[in-house]
């Protein structure tokens, strides 16, 4: 597996939460050729195998994404926001409220579209939370067009 993009590890190191989110392939197409071609698009995406698929298995159809908020509402049309993590039981007084300090991805819309290059490649992509790049914290590190 790859080292993350240096763009990346750049947003992450200034506390940018990245999300991280899994890719699940049409049958018959290449986790390596669909890998490369989303690689491809942005420095703020990276894509690399699944850690769930078995080596050599050629029926491997995952992907494992992580990417800037930003970079999948310009690439998918998949627009996410950051919110205050609300936990607890339902009930009145029973451990009920927000973290004040602690935030989670939420979707405003889902993946509206594919850029041209994989089009047809991907049967799903969706969100895995809180994801090993995401410490909670809210996103306050905004760049280009800010979704």
């Amino acid at each position: 597996m790859k080292s993350k993009k240096s763009f990346l590890v750049c947003l992450a190191t200034l506390g940018k939460p990245l999300v991280d989110f899994s890719i699940h392939l049409q049958p018959g197409q290449s986790c390596n050729e669909v890998m490369h071609l989303m690689n491809e698009l942005a420095d703020d995406l990276e894509i690399s195998p699944s850690h769930y698929n078995e080596p050599d298995d050629p029926e491997n159809h995952s992907l494992w994404g992580t990417a800037t908020r930003e970079a999948l509402a310009r690439e998918f049309g998949w627009i996410l926001q950051r919110v205050k993590f609300r936990a607890g039981n339902l009930e009145p007084n029973q451990n009920e409220g927000t973290f004040e300090n602690y935030f989670l991805w939420e979707e405003i819309a889902p993946v509206q579209y594919y850029p041209e290059s994989i089009r047809g490649k991907i049967e799903s992509i969706g969100m895995d939370q809180p994801g090993s790049d995401d410490d909670g914290q809210d996103d306050v590190i905004t760049y280009g067009d800010s979704a």
